[in-house]
């Protein structure tokens, strides 16, 4: 539990957009690097991924999750 404690931390403190995103395409956390890129509709909670998604992505968020989990 420390370590997912401390993988949470590094990520909310990256550089970078990163979002924690549940198995039913619902974005739960976002990082301040997140919410500036992407814009309020990135703010963990239960925002859906979709509201970010693109079809330039090719799949939709679902089938994207299936394939990189």
């Amino acid at each position: 539990m420390t370590e997912q404690m401390d993988a949470i931390a590094v990520l909310s403190a990256a550089s970078w957009p990163v979002l924690l995103v549940d198995q039913s395409a619902k974005i739960r956390e976002a990082n301040a690097a997140a919410v500036e890129f992407f814009g309020a509709k990135a703010e963990g909670g239960a925002a859906p991924l979709v509201a970010l998604w693109t079809n330039e992505n090719g799949a939709d968020p679902a089938g994207f999750l299936d394939r990189v989990t």
